[in-house]
């Protein structure tokens, strides 16, 4: 209970002095397979032009369900007006269950993007697996940071 309690309060000082440098969003991933996705994510700002960006998806796939976690780093490299163009890169797994397989793939992301009015973002990045006969998969993401 001790430990559970003082997790907690971490939680909450950590939270407390990263406030104003956290934005949520929620957006939709399409994939080159015409697979859809829904996903959550937020950005934490770590510097002035460094974002890292945890993301969550689920995918509407056939026969089965599949969801991936993200972990993206985003370099702002560019400003077009007031719209920020950034290059990202990370890592990623990807766990796709159908009946009683499953299947779980370690995946390195490349890509970029643009944020437009600080709160609509569009990127697409080449999402490469790390097993046999996976290949990679172009994905197009869009969504919006509240």
């Amino acid at each position: 209970m001790k430990q559970l309690i003082t997790f907690l309060a971490l939680i909450f000082i950590i939270s407390g002095t990263t406030y104003g440098q956290v934005k949520f969003g929620a957006g939709l991933s399409l994939d080159d397979d015409a697979d859809l996705g829904i996903n959550a994510r937020a950005k934490l700002n770590l510097q002035d032009r460094l974002d890292l960006v945890p993301m969550f998806t689920y995918w509407i796939v056939d026969g089965g369900n599949a969801f991936s976690v993200d972990a993206l780093v985003n370099y702002h490299f560019a400003d077009l007006g007031e719209m920020p163009i950034y290059g990202l890169g990370g890592l990623g797994i990807t766990r796709f269950s159908s009946g009683d397989l499953s299947n779980s793939e370690l995946s390195l992301s490349l890509g970029g993007g643009i944020i437009v009015k600080e709160q609509f973002y569009i990127e697409t990045r080449w999402q490469n697996f790390f097993c046999d006969f996976c290949g990679s998969d172009l994905v197009f993401t869009g969504g919006y940071y509240f």
